[in-house]
């Protein structure tokens, strides 16, 4: 018969393993067991053990008294407890059998345990969801066992242990579920104990999404002091909020990590159960391009239209749009060019939806549409506080938000000169900074601008700098207007007939007659496509017939025009030989004082009806009058 004297016991590089292993499960129910002698006030004469999946003894709790006597009986750390080692007791048992199980006295093999009454009861953590910190969560956590001398069992510490072990399961169960909610923020999460050790402040959770925001490779950072991560001495605003266990929110911090500086927005949330020795902060830390990105994200890519969505089988058109799709494969600043009205923002989206970056963010701005005073926080977006008014958090602009991806300056031609400085600053370094801040951020956009000005004109009237011009169009795409398309207008009209009918739910096919084609092949368009699609719209919408008439076509295309050959009575034998023009005019490539005020004495001071005469955003027309000096009725 097997002898069994004393406990085996492991060297220190043996026991360090074990409990590096069980570093996490050792972690949360070393502070339950501790919580446990204060809220439950155990007898002193009591010790609880926590004991790995392999029989280590990796802490014992209990008085000094207590966990001394068993000491002097070879019941300390470290001692493993197997049945071939020490033979049968309760707590080899259960390891073996995974279940819960007492014994006292008489019925253990080893001497040194019979003057004791054991209770084991396990932990798993089988139904546990995936801890975050490990690939391959510890499948068998151990389990805890009460120990106590003979003369004080009483039957109700199996319930003890019992109690112990489920108080930690549910203890680990709601953590996991706790990191889970944290985790769906989508932020950089660190959460931080300082009172788990006297000595440090320490981490006890870190997710990938953290060191992708610090561009580090990921690391095992649990129960590791924060300072050997984040040195004090070049991080002091971090442990500023370490030290304050306060929430706070949206605090602008830099973060300093292998020698990199790293601008960061931090949002703090504290922390303290004195029972559970648990006291800090749950820091969620963001960089602004991981905000451009997750608002980019949510807003996807805008860009719907692509090159088989641009109708025409002109020459021109053609050429076109095999040019704009070699565009596509390049990553270089593109120009549109065209009259108002040709189609350059369906080029735009084409181009953006033919590149590498069509997963990516379309964002589009009229530039002049904006109101000057607003163009530069539209743009590059503000810092809390940058102006009366400002959003209290902030805001992202238009080149953040298309981060990644492609934004289109519409009428870049009406930037004010003063914001083109800082359009050029965006374009050479690829990095801008938010008003209100000194943090420069990085910017990764493809820029496509797009204008119906004459440039050279612009640049010779020093309203537009050379050196942005030449920045922005790298690559030139000029867009042929209307009336140079060939028989474009009339497949484009025929399209845009069919699109609104079924837009609209109208049963019957209205067609064009043969005059009426004729008719809108004579026709100027200085409104170009858009021009034809809201002729067609009004006359979907309005008229009952199925064949369209010339008729139709003049009766809506003359309104506001002063030229008496444009109406409906003007239909007579011979529609070639009509003078189809229109008096609205093209728009002007630079407009002068005198355009400007002739245009508002023609329409009675009416500032839309001018800026409609001209063909010109409103916005515009205000821009010009303040720089021309020209006051208003």
């Amino acid at each position: 018969m097997q002898k069994y004297h004393t406990f085996p016991r492991s060297d220190t590089k043996q026991f360090q393993e074990h409990f590096q292993n069980n570093l996490w499960n050792y972690t949360y129910l070393d502070r339950n067991l501790k919580s446990i002698f204060v809220v439950e006030k155990i007898p002193p004469h009591v010790c609880l053990a926590y004991f790995d999946a392999d029989g280590f003894l990796i802490e014992l709790y209990g008085d000094t008294e207590s966990v001394d006597t068993l000491s002097k009986l070879g019941i300390s750390t470290g001692t493993i407890w197997t049945e071939e080692g020490i033979g049968y007791n309760a707590i080899t048992a259960g390891l073996t059998r995974k279940q819960a199980v007492s014994s006292s006295g008489t019925e253990h093999d080893l001497p040194a345990l019979k003057d004791l009454a054991l209770y084991y009861c396990p932990i798993s953590l089988r139904r546990l969801s995936v801890d975050y910190m490990r690939s391959k969560p510890p499948q068998d956590f151990g389990g805890v066992a009460v120990i106590v001398p003979l003369e004080y069992d009483q039957t109700h510490y199996s319930f003890l242990s019992a109690a112990i072990a489920h108080d930690t399961v549910m203890t680990l169960h709601f953590n996991q579920h706790a990191i889970r909610l944290y985790e769906q923020v989508g932020s950089g999460l660190l959460i931080i104990d300082s009172r788990m050790n006297r000595e440090k402040v320490t981490i006890t959770h870190a997710n990938q999404t953290l060191f992708r925001a610090l561009g580090i490779p990921p690391r095992d950072l649990f129960f590791s002091p924060l300072e050997d991560f984040l040195d004090p001495r070049t991080n002091s605003e971090l442990w500023d909020l370490v030290k304050k266990q306060e929430d706070a929110k949206d605090v602008h911090i830099t973060l300093t990590i292998e020698k990199k500086a790293i601008h960061c927005m931090i949002t703090c949330l504290a922390f303290n159960q004195p029972f559970l020795n648990a006291s800090g902060i749950i820091c969620y830390i963001t960089t602004p391009q991981m905000e451009s990105r997750s608002v980019a994200r949510k807003m996807g890519n805008s860009a719907i239209l692509s090159f088989p969505n641009i109708i025409g089988e002109s020459s021109s058109i053609r050429s076109a749009i095999h040019r704009a799709t070699l565009i596509a494969n390049t990553d270089s600043n593109v120009m549109i060019l065209g009259e108002s009205g040709v189609g350059k923002d369906v080029f735009a989206q084409a181009i953006h939806n033919a590149s590498l970056r069509k997963n990516k963010p379309f964002i589009a701005v009229n530039c002049g549409a904006l109101p000057r005073d607003l163009i530069a926080s539209e743009l590059f977006g503000y810092d809390s506080g940058a102006f009366t008014g400002a959003k209290r958090n902030g805001n992202i602009g238009k080149f953040e938000l298309a981060n990644g991806g492609t934004i289109f300056l519409d009428e870049i031609g009406d930037l004010p000169l003063d914001l083109q400085a800082n359009l050029l600053r965006v374009v050479e370094q690829k990095q801008l900074m938010r008003l209100g801040s000194n943090r420069l951020i990085d910017i990764d956009v493809k820029i496509i601008s797009a204008t119906n000005t004459n440039m050279s004109h612009m640049i010779e009237q020093r309203l537009f700098r050379s050196d942005l011009f030449f920045r922005l169009s790298t690559l030139r795409l000029s867009l042929a207007p209307l009336r140079e398309r060939e028989n474009d207008v009339v497949l484009l009209a025929n399209h845009f007939i069919e699109t609104i009918s079924q837009r609209i739910g109208r049963k019957d096919s209205m067609r064009l007659s043969t005059e009426a084609e004729e008719l809108l092949t004579t026709l100027s368009w200085p409104g170009n496509v858009r021009e034809l699609q809201n002729l067609m719209e009004c006359i979907v919408q309005l008229y009952p017939d199925p064949i369209i008439l010339p008729q139709h076509i003049l009766e809506n295309i003359s309104l506001g025009s002063t030229d008496p050959n444009l109406s409906a009575t003007s239909i007579v034998p011979g529609m070639t030989d009509l003078p189809f023009t229109r008096s609205m005019p093209r728009k002007r490539k630079v407009l002068s004082k005198e355009d400007i005020q002739n245009a508002l004495d023609m329409c009675g001071g009416n500032r839309s009806q001018a800026a409609e005469y001209l063909g010109i955003a409103r916005k515009t027309l205000y821009r010009k009058m303040e720089q021309f000096g020209i006051e208003g009725r």
